[in-house]
């Protein structure tokens, strides 16, 4: 009204729906800045049209400006230019804008931050000036409580926004995604992904982040290089047990035809053949293929078929002279025979007679052992001396020659006849006193030192291997372990067992002598520790007694190995001469030694190096292999015979290479080394395509 300025019908609705379209709010620098370009305009049509003072702000006026977006644009550069540095400025601006082209509040060091982010230098006195520039000129609000800066409006932010060059707004798309996976990182600790890193490609060093983004980028390769190292290696894995199970596979093809073929040669050569030679080479062959029970079976057949029966060839008869002992018969049927500790001497006894064999067969010595039966009899660990027990109850001790070296009186419970007395390795002797618990005796029969703690009768005595410990086991169901004192030169107490409940029929020393083995007249077998500390019990009402009907065991022993249990169990009229004998594999566990279905044997035994088994039921004396095949329910399944042998009360040597069983007046040997019959079959079977037929 006073500068006579007039406005269309219209007008001031349609200005207003400009500057903020579908709201009552209106910035006030902006309506003055809609107005002054419409007065300009208005003014400068008037003055071409006709000079007339009043001026008129129509319709077409504020069509011809467009929106607010195109006049702030307008506005804006018009103020950009009139800077000293236009480029500087207009990047301080850029700073304030998301890289979605909104509004993006930003005090004054986040807008320092951001405008390195963009590539450009400028100092931070530089920015603070135009920060404040930009609030005078009402493009910036002035900052609020937090000390942050914003655009005044959202067109200003498009303007801005559309001045990006490509390489700006791909930095801020990128610094944008990595301060909102930052938060999302703060909420959920999710680390960027592989894709979200290779979308990065490195560009994070050209944006200036702070020391928290730069950790979270960090952390964020550390951890996809991690994956990718896990990731290869799994591919590694992968391509290692699919290789590795292809292998199995062509090897468990491989194996199973090369069994197939093993067995099938084995058969042929216990059955269609005769020649030693065609036996021997045919086993060699399965032997070959696979080193199983069959092959085994076979080896040993034909080996020994072939010593046995040489068919009158040169090579066989060698093998027979050198492999084959034939022990010199003696006058009377021999009842006991074994190998000596040494290996030099076979040694037994008739109704009569002591007879020591030396190891190729030959008679070492004959001598008597008196008038009265021997029911126990050893020899010494050098071989030099032998003693044995009579049913006088005398103990009687000759060298090899049969030499009488001395007598002594002693005692024994008929329930346990072999272990009435022990030599040591240095050749001493531990034997029930008659009067006492135990004698202590040298090679001249002198008494060293006698043991008298038992309230009841000795029953059994033994040395552990060392020489350190001695035990003895009584009727008061006690165990006394007697220790090597060095210093006084004689056996002190070290500790009483009283682990059994009642008498104690027998004790016997592992092999490694800090355990002791023993059965209790209540059928209680125990392996227990010289401290007394239990390790292993069994007793007749266990399952692995009752299911088997194995009866109640009164004796029990370890193996010549030290890795079984050997015992022997009565039935039920408890007749201890009618008995029969079981064993157990010990180890981590303890199995039931069984022979196909059958558990029960009139005699049993294991090699001394662990590679067979041998037993007797009636007439069947058994080879079997020792390999553990299928362990169900404590109970070990080896129903491999390898050989079936003539004879009875069957003993190995200690090197395992020979069983012999007593025949009669006589001894039989079989050569059972199975390692030095392939070397010899194997001689065999590369000449076997010229042998003559």
């Amino acid at each position: 009204k006073v500068f006579n300025i007039t406005l269309e019908e219209g007008f001031a609705e349609a200005l207003l729906e400009k500057l903020s379209p579908g709201t009552a709010d209106i910035e006030l620098t902006y309506l003055q800045v809609f107005l002054d370009k419409i007065f300009r305009i208005a003014t400068t049509d008037n003055e071409v049209e006709s000079r007339d003072p009043q001026i008129t702000l129509s319709l077409s006026h504020l069509n011809y400006i467009g929106n607010v977006s195109d006049l702030l644009g307008s506005f804006l550069d018009d103020q950009i230019a009139l800077m000293t540095d236009p480029e500087a400025a207009l990047t301080v601006l850029k700073a304030f804008v998301s890289g979605k082209g909104t509004k993006r509040p930003a005090s004054e060091e986040e807008t320092i931050e951001n405008v390195i982010s963009l590539g450009k230098e400028i100092s931070n006195e530089s920015v603070t000036e135009f920060i404040q520039t930009f609030v005078k000129l009402r493009l910036l609000r002035d900052k609020d409580d937090h000390g942050r800066y914003e655009l005044r409006h959202d067109s200003l932010a498009e303007k801005i926004f559309e001045k990006f060059s490509i390489a700006e707004k791909e930095l801020l798309e990128i610094k944008q995604m990595i301060e909102n996976a930052f938060q999302y990182f703060l909420k959920r600790n999710l680390l960027l992904n592989n894709d979200d890193l290779t979308f990065i490609a490195s560009k994070d060093s050209l944006l200036n982040l702070g020391p928290e983004l730069k950790k979270f980028m960090d952390d964020s390769r550390r951890h996809q290089k991690e994956k990718q190292s896990v990731f290869k290696r799994l591919i590694v894995i992968s391509a290692f047990a699919f290789i590795l199970l292809l292998s199995t596979i062509i090897y468990s093809i491989v194996r199973r035809t090369r069994i197939s073929d093993s067995s099938k040669l084995a058969k042929e050569s216990m059955t269609q053949f005769n020649r030693p030679v065609d036996r021997l080479c045919l086993a060699e062959a399965a032997w070959k293929d696979h080193n199983g029970d069959e092959a085994r079976e076979a080896l040993l057949k034909a080996f020994n078929n072939s010593l046995r029966n040489p068919d009158n060839d040169s090579n066989f008869l060698k093998l027979q002279k050198e492999y084959l002992i034939k022990c010199r018969p003696v006058s009377s049927i021999i009842e006991f025979a074994q190998c000596s500790a040494d290996n030099r001497f076979i040694y037994g006894y008739t109704c009569d007679s002591v007879f020591i064999w030396n190891r190729n067969g030959t008679l070492n010595s004959r001598f008597s052992h008196g008038i009265y039966p021997v029911i126990s009899m050893l020899m010494s660990f050098d071989g030099e001396t032998i003693g044995a027990v009579n049913t006088d109850s005398i103990l009687t001790v000759w060298d090899n020659k049969g030499n009488l070296k001395f007598t002594h009186k002693t005692r024994y419970n008929r329930i346990n006849k072999d272990q009435i007395f022990r030599f040591t390795k240095d050749n001493r002797i531990i034997v029930i006193s008659a009067d006492k618990d135990a004698d202590l005796l040298n090679l001249k029969g002198d008494i060293i030192q006698s043991f008298n703690l038992h309230k009841g009768e000795v029953n059994a005595v033994d040395f552990s291997d060392d020489g350190k410990f001695i035990a003895t086991a009584s009727s008061d169901s006690k165990i006394n372990i007697w220790y090597q004192n060095s210093e006084k030169n004689q056996y002190d107490l070290y500790n009483t067992l009283a682990g059994n409940n009642d008498t104690v029929y027998c004790v016997d020393f592992a092999k490694n002598s800090r355990y002791v083995l023993s059965v209790s007249s209540d059928g209680r077998i125990l392996v227990t520790s010289i401290n007394g500390n239990l390790v292993y019990e069994k007793n007749s009402k266990d399952e692995v007694f009752t299911d088997n009907t194995l009866g109640k065991p009164f004796f029990s022993a370890f193996d010549q190995s030290g890795t079984g249990i050997i015992f022997k169990t009565y039935k039920s009229n408890k007749n201890y001469n009618d008995y029969f004998m079981t064993a157990i594999y010990t180890g981590t566990e303890y199995y039931i030694a069984i022979s196909g279905q059958d558990a029960k044997f009139d005699y049993i035994g294991f090699s001394p190096m662990k590679k067979y088994l041998v037993n007797i039921s009636g007439n069947d004396v058994s080879l079997i292999s020792r390999s553990i095949s299928i362990p169900t329910a404590k109970v070990l399944f080896n129903s491999y015979r390898l050989m079936q042998i003539n004879g009875q009360k069957p003993f190995f040597t200690p090197d395992d290479q020979y069983i012999f069983t007593i025949c009669g007046n006589t001894l039989e040997s079989w050569f059972i080394d199975i390692d030095t019959i392939n070397r010899i079959a194997d001689g065999f079977y590369q000449k076997w395509i010229r042998y003559e037929y």
